[in-house]
C-alpha cells in the first residue's frame, strides 16, 4: 500500500522505481505536473497501452539487445574492453578484476537476504572503500553496482550498468549502450541521453563517497561510452564529458519539486484505479485477456490524466505523452501548440483567442500578465506598421 504525500493518488498501485533514465526524464520537462506526478508514481511508461500512448524508448527488444551487448564485452575477463581502456583513458590495465553485484548474483551468493537493495549498497560500499584505499586484491572494476541518489523527499537505487573503475587513483564511469558507432560518429540525441545518465550515476557516485568519507572529486568527470562498432558486435570507446551535466542536472535537482509540493496541487480526490498488469505478450488469448481488463480503467486513467495540468513546449517531444497532450493543446487552442517562443512571450495568457482578442484590442487586459502582454503585442503591431509604411 502507497505512503507519502501522493499516497492517495496512487492507490494500491506500486509505486515506479526510479533509475538513471527515469530521473533524466522527471527533468526533461520543467514545471509541468502532470509529468511530475506521474513520474513520481507509476511511471508514464507504465500506461502506454492504458492511454493509448506510443511506446516508450525503451522497447523490451532493445532492452534484451542492449543486455546481449554488454554481456558480451563483459565476456572472457572483458578482455574486448581492455584495450579501450588504454587508448581512450590511457590506463595501464593489465587484467581486470570484477565484482558482479547484480541482484542475480547476490541471491545466488547469499540466498534470500531480507533487503536485497540495502545489502546490495552496503556491498557496493565496501568494494568502493577498498577500491580507493588500494586493497590488494580489491576489484577493478564493479559490475552492476548500486548506489543511491536524494531525489527531493525520494531515494534512487541506481544500478551502475555503467561500471565503475578504479586505477590512478580514479573512479571512472563506463556506460555500455547498444546503438552503433557509425562510421566514427554517434548519434548525437541518444550519446547525450547516455551522457545525461552518465551524470546521474556520477552524482551518485559522488553523494555515496561523501557519505563514506572519501573524496568526491575522486569520481571522474569523463564518461566513456561503449558501443558496437558499425554493425558489428566489436566494442568501441567514445568519450563523454560530464561537468557540464552535473552542474545542470545539479541546478534542475535543487527546483525539482518534492511529493508533498505535487500532491497540494492535485485537484481534491483525485486517485487512480488499480491498474492492471500489462506485458508484451504475443500471445493472443492474453492480449485479448489485457485488453479487457484495460479498458475496465481506461475511462478512470484519462479523467486522472486530463485532470493534472500540463505545461507543453518544446521540451516535451521526448515525453511519452507528447503527442496526446500536443492533441490537447491544438483542440483546446493553447497558446503553447504554437511553440515555447510563443508560450513565453504570452506568459501566463495560455489561450491564442485572448492572445488575439488583446492584439485586435477587442478584450479589456484583465490583470497584470494581459496588460503586459497587450502591450507588447501593440508595440510588436506598432513596429510592424512602420517597416511596411
Amino acid at each position: 500500500m502507497a505512503v507519502g504525500p501522493l499516497g492517495a493518488f496512487l492507490g494500491a498501485n506500486t509505486p515506479v522505481a526510479l533509475n538513471a533514465r527515469g530521473i533524466t526524464a522527471m527533468l526533461e520537462t520543467p514545471g509541468c505536473v502532470r509529468r511530475a506526478v506521474f513520474d513520481s508514481t507509476v511511471g508514464l511508461d507504465s500506461l502506454t497501452r492504458i492511454l493509448d500512448l506510443p511506446p516508450g524508448e525503451q522497447a523490451q527488444h532493445a532492452f534484451a539487445r542492449g543486455n546481449s551487448f554488454e554481456d558480451h564485452v563483459m565476456a572472457n575477463g572483458a578482455s574486448e574492453l581492455l584495450p579501450i581502456l588504454r587508448s581512450q583513458l590511457n590506463l595501464p590495465v593489465a587484467q581486470v578484476r570484477f565484482e558482479d553485484l547484480s541482484a542475480k548474483k547476490v541471491r545466488e551468493n547469499l540466498g534470500a537476504v531480507p533487503d536485497l537493495n540495502a545489502t546490495r549498497v552496503r556491498l557496493t560500499n565496501d568494494l568502493l572503500r577498498a577500491m580507493l584505499s588500494g586493497t590488494p586484491g580489491a576489484p577493478t572494476i564493479i559490475r552492476h553496482g548500486l548506489t543511491t541518489l536524494t531525489i527531493g523527499s525520494r531515494t534512487a537505487y541506481l544500478e551502475q550498468d555503467a561500471l565503475a573503475l578504479v586505477v590512478g587513483g580514479l573512479l571512472h564511469i563506463i556506460e555500455i549502450k547498444s546503438f552503433p558507432f557509425l562510421d566514427g560518429r554517434a548519434d548525437p540525441g541518444k550519446a547525450d541521453a547516455a551522457g545525461r545518465q552518465s551524470a546521474v550515476y556520477a552524482m551518485s557516485l559522488q553523494q555515496t563517497l561523501a557519505g563514506l568519507g572519501l573524496n568526491p572529486a575522486t569520481v571522474s568527470t569523463t564518461s566513456l561510452l561503449v558501443l558496437p562498432q558499425n554493425f558489428s558486435l566489436t566494442p568501441v570507446g567514445h568519450l563523454l564529458p560530464l561537468e557540464t551535466r552535473i552542474r545542470r542536472l545539479t541546478r534542475q535537482l535543487q527546483t525539482l519539486p518534492d511529493d508533498a509540493a505535487l500532491a497540494a496541487v492535485l485537484p481534491p480526490g483525485l486517485a487512480l484505479p488499480t491498474l492492471p498488469v500489462v506485458t508484451n505478450t504475443a500471445d493472443p488469448a492474453k492480449r485479448r485477456g489485457q485488453d479487457i481488463e484495460i479498458a475496465k480503467v481506461a475511462p478512470a486513467v484519462s479523467a486522472a490524466f486530463n485532470a493534472l495540468p500540463p505545461t507543453f513546449g518544446d521540451a516535451c517531444l521526448s515525453c511519452p505523452a507528447f503527442l496526446r497532450c500536443r492533441d490537447e493543446a491544438a483542440r483546446t487552442g493553447a497558446v503553447a501548440s504554437l511553440g515555447s517562443t510563443a508560450a513565453s512571450a504570452c506568459g501566463s495568457v495560455g489561450h491564442i483567442a485572448t492572445a488575439l482578442a488583446l492584439a485586435e484590442g477587442t478584450r479589456t487586459p484583465g490583470d497584470e500578465a494581459e496588460i503586459a502582454l497587450a502591450a507588447a503585442l501593440a508595440r510588436a503591431q506598432a513596429a510592424r506598421s512602420r517597416r511596411v509604411s
